[in-house]
């Protein structure tokens, strides 16, 4: 009897710890870094890398809101032919939905997050490309980012990040060559994954 009420003591201590760390997220900031990779839906884009940064505030237990910013780029290449790089920088405002739940003696918190931003193209042309006068031209567009994740604590304001996502954002490029004019729309969709490191204040 006696170890049945230390155990059920110890959950109800438990809970109390779970549901006051809960508490602890609202109007709480965290920073964070983040690494990973690109997997474009074009099957002719090869899959890259990505490094960015992330910023959040808890509005409360349940809701945060943040901003991002990162990094890619990949070579532009075709029959072994090098064209040029195309480099992206998204820059999307983000929602979270979380809700964290114990695990052993840490704290795990799950989210889905939607966000919404700009991303910008540019287009850095080959030396075959330039020797040409051959220039190509990449627009800022709209990017929309749907994901999930979840901040996995290992101390009270340190967190290990994991996150999935697929990114929506068509590019406008425009093409220069011998006194000709060209312009498409490129499907540049692509799944990100990423893997970091955030720190709550």
């Amino acid at each position: 009897m006696r170890n049945i009420l230390i155990g059920i003591l110890a959950l109800l201590i438990g809970c109390a710890a779970g549901n006051a760390f809960a508490e602890d997220l609202a109007g709480r900031f965290s920073v964070g870094i983040a690494g990973g990779g690109i997997f474009p839906k074009d099957s002719d884009i090869d899959d890259t890398y990505y490094v960015g940064g992330n910023f959040a505030y808890g509005i409360n237990e349940y809701f945060a809101i943040g901003a991002e910013a990162g990094y890619t780029s990949w070579d532009d290449e075709e029959a072994g032919v090098d064209y040029g790089e195309v480099e992206a920088i998204p820059l999307l405002a983000d929602l979270y939905l979380r809700r964290p739940v114990e695990v052993g003696e840490n704290i795990l918190v799950p989210y889905v997050v939607g966000g919404v931003g700009v991303i910008f193209w540019d287009y850095e042309e080959s030396d075959l490309l330039t020797s040409n006068a051959i220039t190509v031209d990449m627009d800022a567009e709209l990017g929309v980012k749907a994901g999930g994740g979840f901040d996995y604590f290992f101390t009270e304001n340190s967190a290990i990040n994991i996150e999935g996502a697929y990114i929506w954002s068509d590019a406008d490029m425009s093409v220069a060559a011998f006194g000709l004019y060209g312009a498409a729309t490129i499907d540049t969709d692509y799944w990100l994954a990423t893997g970091g490191f955030k720190h709550y204040f």
